[in-house]
């Protein structure tokens, strides 16, 4: 596959990492009709969350993947892009409004405090 596409959502603690957690069930089922495409991961960094998928078709798979996400998460804010697997530059999809996208180099795997 050609492309890594880049859902992104703001998340700043472990708390808002776990409200994403019901994204899952939303990637499994989008990428279940979409037989050319796959799951490439997911990273937590400083200030987002990232789901990454591979696919030769960026575009119509973010179309079914937005639309599921904007049907069961109405009120989910996200981000969006892709790019070529080889290049490091990566083309916003997602809002019409943002005209760069980037992932955050800068990891950041929280830890659960003990109760």
């Amino acid at each position: 596959m050609k492309f890594q596409l880049v859902f992104q959502f703001d998340a700043d603690s472990l708390e808002d990492f776990k409200k994403l957690e019901g994204l899952e069930d939303i990637f499994v089922a989008a990428l279940a009709t979409d037989k050319k495409s796959a799951a490439d991961g997911y990273d937590l960094a400083k200030g987002e969350f990232n789901l990454f998928l591979k696919t030769d078709s960026p575009r119509p798979l973010f179309i079914l993947v937005a639309d599921a996400i904007r049907t069961k998460l109405p009120d989910l804010p996200f981000r969006a892009g892709y790019r070529v697997f080889e290049e490091e530059h990566f083309i916003p999809l997602w809002p019409p409004s943002i005209s760069s996208f980037k992932v955050s180099r800068d990891k950041y795997y929280p830890t659960v405090e003990p109760t």
